[in-house]
């Protein structure tokens, strides 16, 4: 789904979708395009200090958004009882790729993720670089698909480049 995040469902306005992402799971999706941006979570206390975490929204996330880390732990909790499955992140990412690496961990959904064993071969090969299949990506206890755009942390990547001539 497209800005999948981006549901009536979670008051985002103007969303995309009517349900959120874990109704979508629940009815079958297993491919997200999600945009994740800086997000400035206010102190919970009086003099506290403000977080900035990694938040799902579309731009201006005062049109709606959602922390990043609940969203990646409920995919987590969703996989493990559904080995089977394997579900892919179309990624515009608008973090650094620490703060994005720092959610997953802290998600504990790092082991889920497929990670080309030598991403300088990836590269070298190019459109001649042979994918797993989907029975090899679940042999090797993975579910989770990652694709970025602008990401440069090689280590949770499944591809560094999104083709921009994609039809997500």
């Amino acid at each position: 789904t497209h800005n999948s995040f981006s549901a009536l469902e979670d008051e985002f306005i103007g969303p995309n979708q009517y349900f959120g992402m874990r109704r979508q799971l629940n009815d079958g999706v297993r491919a997200f395009m999600i945009d994740i941006h800086n997000f400035t979570e206010p102190a919970l206390e009086e003099g506290g200090t403000d977080r900035i975490v990694p938040a799902l929204c579309h731009g201006d996330c005062r049109a709606g958004a959602l922390p990043l880390v609940p969203m990646l732990v409920y995919l987590r909790e969703f996989l493990l009882t559904h080995p089977d499955d394997v579900v892919v992140l179309l990624v515009e990412q608008y973090t650094t790729d620490k703060q994005l690496w720092d959610a997953v961990r802290e998600a504990e959904l790092e082991d889920k993720m497929w990670v080309p064993p030598n991403l300088t071969t990836v590269r070298q090969l190019g459109a001649n670089f042979t994918w797993p299949t989907l029975s090899e990506v679940l042999a090797l206890k993975k579910q989770v698909l990652y694709f970025t755009d602008i990401g440069n942390d090689t280590s949770i990547v499944a591809s560094r480049s999104r083709p921009r001539e994609a039809p997500w």
